[in-house]
C-alpha cells in the first residue's frame, strides 16, 4: 500500500467520522421513526393505585432556588400522602437552613452528607428513599404543577423502567433553542427506538427496584438510562412532565472545562455500560448510541485525520502553497472572530470551538485513565 492510498484512507475516515458524528444520529432517528411510524400516543393513564414517589434533590455549594423548588413540588397536584421529598446535601451548602425554613423544612427530609461527589450522594439518598418510584431533579429545575402526575403516568406501561421529562429554559436565547431541538429529537428517538440514548438530571424517574449504584466516575443521568435499558426495560420521554431551568451564565473557559468534565463522565459511563454499544445485543439502539454519544465527541479527532490526509495529498501533489494559504485563512478567521465578539456568527463559532476543545480534552483525559467525581 503506497503513501497516497494511506492518505486517502485517512482522509475518508476523517470525513466519514465528521459526517456521522454531526448528522448520523438525527438522520438515523428520523429514518427509523418514518419506517416505524404508528398512531400518535394519547394521554397516558395514571397507574392504579397511584405509586408512592420519592423525589431526591441533590445540592452542593449553595441552595439557590431550593426553596422555590420544594414549594413547587409541595404545591403541585400530586397527593402529598404519596410524596416524599429528600434533600441530599453534599458537604456544606450555603443558605441551606434558610431555604429549608418552615413550611418547607417540616415537609422534607434533609440528608446531610460529607463532601464525596454527586454519584455517592445519589446512591446514599436512593438507599433512604421509600417510594416505589425514585425521581431525581436538580435544585434549580422548577416543576410545573402537574409535572409529577405526567411523569408518573409514563409508568402505567409495565415495559417502562424509567423516564425523563421535558426541559425548558426561562427566557429566550441559544440555550432555549438548544432544549427546544433536544426535546423534539427525544420525541423522535422514542418513536424510532422505543428508548432514549440520553437523559437529563433536571428530571429523571425510575422504578425503585431498577436502581443500580452509580459508579463514582460516571455521568449519573446517562448511567441511569443505560442501566435501565440493559435490564430489559424501556427508558422513555415524558413530554408532558415539564421543568424550567434558568439560563446558565458561562464564559469560554468555563465552557471548555464543562465539556471536558461531561465528556470524561460520558465515556466512563459508556465503558461501564459497554454492552449497550454492541449492535448484536442492542440492535439499532447501539448504533444510535454510538452516533450520539461517541462519534460526536471525537469530532476534532476526525478533523485531525481529514486535515492530515488532505495536507499529505496536497504535499505529494506539490500544493504546499495552497496548504499555507488555507492555514492563513483559518488563522485570519479566528482572529476576526476574536476581534468581533458581538457578531452573532463569530460568537457562535467561538462557542462551537470551545465545546469541541473541551470534548477533545475530555477524550484525552479519558484515554489517560482520568476520573471525575464532581458536579
Amino acid at each position: 500500500m503506497d503513501l497516497s492510498t494511506v492518505l486517502l484512507i485517512a482522509t475518508g475516515f476523517g470525513v466519514a467520522g465528521i459526517v456521522l458524528g454531526a448528522v448520523g444520529h438525527p438522520l438515523l432517528v428520523i429514518a427509523l421513526a418514518c419506517v416505524r411510524r404508528g398512531a400518535a400516543p394519547g394521554a397516558a393513564p395514571l397507574p392504579e393505585p397511584l405509586p408512592t414517589v420519592s423525589v431526591i434533590v441533590p445540592v452542593h455549594a449553595d441552595a439557590r432556588e431550593l426553596r422555590h423548588k420544594c414549594l413547587a413540588l409541595l404545591d403541585g397536584d400530586y397527593p402529598r400522602d404519596r410524596l416524599e421529598i429528600l434533600v441530599a446535601a453534599d458537604g456544606p451548602v450555603a443558605g441551606l437552613d434558610t431555604a429549608l425554613a418552615n413550611p418547607v423544612g417540616e415537609a422534607v427530609r434533609l440528608l446531610r452528607m460529607p463532601r464525596r461527589g454527586k454519584p455517592d450522594v445519589l446512591n446514599d439518598a436512593a438507599a433512604h428513599a421509600s417510594g416505589e418510584l425514585i425521581v431525581i431533579s436538580d435544585r434549580d429545575a422548577i416543576p410545573a404543577s402537574d409535572c409529577l402526575t405526567h411523569l408518573v403516568a409514563a409508568f402505567a406501561d409495565a415495559s417502562v423502567g424509567g423516564a425523563c421529562g421535558h426541559v425548558g429554559i426561562a427566557g429566550k436565547g441559544s440555550q432555549r433553542a438548544y432544549w427546544v431541538a433536544e426535546n423534539r429529537l427525544r420525541r423522535a428517538e422514542v418513536a424510532a427506538l422505543g428508548n432514549l440514548t440520553s437523559n437529563s438530571g433536571a428530571l429523571t424517574a425510575l422504578r425503585r427496584e431498577l436502581w443500580r449504584d452509580i459508579p463514582k466516575d460516571a455521568a449519573d443521568d446517562l448511567f441511569i438510562a443505560l442501566s435501565i435499558f440493559l435490564q430489559g426495560r424501556r427508558f422513555v420521554f415524558a413530554d408532558a412532565a415539564r421543568v424550567t431551568l434558568p439560563p446558565r451564565a458561562q464564559d469560554l473557559a468555563g465552557a471548555v472545562a464543562r465539556q471536558a468534565r461531561i465528556t470524561v463522565q460520558s465515556l466512563n459511563t459508556q465503558w461501564h455500560c459497554r454492552a449497550a454499544l454492541d449492535p448484536f445485543r442492542s440492535g439499532w439502539f447501539a448504533v444510535a448510541l454510538i452516533f450520539h454519544k461517541l462519534l460526536r465527541r471525537l469530532f476534532l479527532v476526525f478533523v485531525g485525520f481529514a486535515l492530515a490526509g488532505l495536507a499529505g495529498l496536497a504535499a505529494l501533489a506539490g500544493q504546499g502553497a495552497w496548504i499555507a494559504a488555507a492555514g492563513l485563512v483559518a488563522a485570519l478567521g479566528l482572529g476576526v472572530a476574536r476581534l468581533l465578539p458581538d457578531v452573532r456568527l463569530a460568537r457562535k463559532g467561538l462557542w462551537f470551538l470551545a465545546a469541541q476543545a473541551g470534548m477533545a480534552l475530555g477524550v484525552w483525559r479519558f484515554l489517560r485513565g482520568g476520573r471525575v467525581n464532581s458536579w
